[in-house]
């Protein structure tokens, strides 16, 4: 399969690593075709996150890839090394080529982002709420981990009705589901590997947002590696006092209702609850979840 073919109706995964730390962004396929290269170049969206586009450095990014899921043959096609170039006129967009055509391989293979939420669904034909965990989603599925009690009531393509929020990106959101498969994990819970019937808001834009959550957090902590491997002797900073095991230093109403104010170096995470807080340059990052979080 060469780019040319690909529906211009589909979206398309651009994968990158930027040192150690490896990033998807998924985006659509214009329909705009080249007349010169119809078969290797294709053009697309470029990757909004919070009204800024995201300017892929060919320099800085390395191992970069696009992939394409196949519907009808259920495989990823894969083009590595390609040249992506974001172009501003006449419309903010990528350009995309590859001289190669792709090589199909890893079935089914996509972009999952761990949510591990807990939470309760409804299914159809079946009274009432059953509590659950939504595992994890992706552009093609949500996996859900429910109650063997629940398996055994045969949720095979059934429709589940389920909501979680991100903590992080503070997001609410609302699914329905198909249940195509179950897998048993051990004696209490069921997975459910379920196709995407529809998903409030975006799946796209937070599996962006994830990524460029995680983009931000992998920078900060480079920056952060790099101003202690350049410190002089005289130049270093005095370390900051630890605090003792103490918890927050507010009421758990007034933490639930504002969970990123008054922090200070050393608290207890408000995201995850288990680490501690460290503040460089005017943010917070947990040293268990990692999370960012802005006064």
């Amino acid at each position: 399969m060469i780019l040319g073919e690909i529906p211009k109706t589909d979206n398309l995964t651009i994968s990158f690593n930027i040192g150690d730390k490896h990033f998807d962004f998924s985006t659509s396929i214009l329909p705009k075709v080249d007349k010169e290269n119809p078969d290797s170049v294709i053009y697309t969206d470029p990757i909004v996150i919070q009204d800024s586009y995201l300017k892929i450095d060919n320099n800085k990014c390395t191992d970069q890839e696009i992939r394409y899921f196949n519907q009808r043959s259920g495989r990823t096609h894969i083009w590595s090394d390609p040249e992506i170039e974001y172009r501003k006129e006449p419309r903010s967009h990528y350009v995309i080529k590859c001289s190669a055509a792709s090589v199909p391989k890893n079935r089914r293979r996509a972009l999952r982002v761990p949510i591990n939420y807990k939470t309760s669904c409804t299914m159809s034909l079946l009274n009432g709420k059953y509590p659950c965990t939504v595992y994890d989603v992706s552009v093609t599925g949500v996996g859900i981990n429910i109650d063997i009690a629940l398996a055994e009531k045969n949720p095979l393509h059934r429709l589940v009705y389920t909501q979680f929020k991100d903590d992080i990106l503070n997001k609410d959101f609302y699914i329905t589901a198909r249940v195509l498969h179950t897998t048993q994990l051990d004696s209490k819970t069921s997975r459910c590997g379920c196709e995407l019937v529809s998903i409030s808001p975006s799946i796209n834009e937070y599996i962006n947002l994830r990524q460029m959550h995680k983009l931000a957090k992998a920078n900060i902590l480079d920056e952060m590696t790099d101003s202690t491997d350049t410190l002089s002797p005289e130049t270093e900073a005095a370390p900051v006092e630890e605090k003792p095991d103490q918890g927050i230093h507010f009421s758990e109403k007034f933490r639930n209702d504002h969970p990123f104010e008054f922090l200070e170096h050393g608290d207890m995470c408000p995201v995850c609850e288990n680490g501690r807080l460290k503040l460089y340059n005017g943010v917070f990052i947990c040293s268990n979840c990692e999370s960012i979080i802005e006064p």
